[in-house]
């Protein structure tokens, strides 16, 4: 696997959390089900793959497929399938 330089600022943004010294990733399941990555002007890779593993989750293949066509281009989905 390749390191993807993901900052921990970009995280905190939506897919990770500080408190009381403690870090953490959300999990799918904690996600915002609302994020656009159209409105999203810096994603990474693991925060497509989280959010795509929390829509198909929730929501079921179509929510996932339009979130694949809405940040295709912007991450190698293939590198978000590598982080599974």
């Amino acid at each position: 696997m390749r390191a993807t330089y993901t900052s921990i600022d970009a995280l905190a943004r939506g897919i990770f959390m500080a408190t009381a010294g403690k870090a953490r990733l959300l999990s799918p399941g904690e996600l915002d089900r609302a994020w656009d990555p159209t409105h999203d002007d810096r994603i990474s890779d693991r925060e497509v793959r989280d959010r795509l593993a929390a829509a198909l989750m929730a929501d079921g293949v179509r929510r996932a497929s339009a979130l694949m066509a809405a940040v295709r281009g912007r991450v190698d989905l293939d590198t978000c399938k590598d982080l599974v």
